[in-house]
């Protein structure tokens, strides 16, 4: 038989070691928040953003500003029309 080792041995941490691992618990636990805020505003963004595009297709489509001459009233209906316009400034004269 082997004879046993009365001599009780008490393992402790280094404090370095300890004190860097709660340094490095503090910013994972202040990463975490932060993550956990940028996606909340993040998830707002995303919310924002569909609904403007919304928005912007529904104006696309039916605008609030009508059309104020023939030709682009005929263009929103679907119909081309070759206008001359009779009273257009003239830069030359012919005598």
């Amino acid at each position: 038989m082997t004879g046993c080792n009365d001599d009780e041995t008490i393992y402790k941490p280094d404090p370095n070691i300890e004190s860097k691992l709660q340094k490095l618990t503090d910013e994972n636990s202040a990463l975490t928040t932060r993550n956990s805020q940028l996606t909340t505003t993040n998830s707002q963004l995303l919310e924002n953003n569909q609904r403007l595009t919304t928005e912007v297709n529904d104006l696309k489509n039916s605008p609030t500003i009508q059309a104020h001459d023939f030709i682009s009233q005929c263009k929103i209906i679907g119909t081309d029309f070759d206008f001359v316009n009779p009273n257009a400034d003239v830069n030359e004269v012919n005598t």
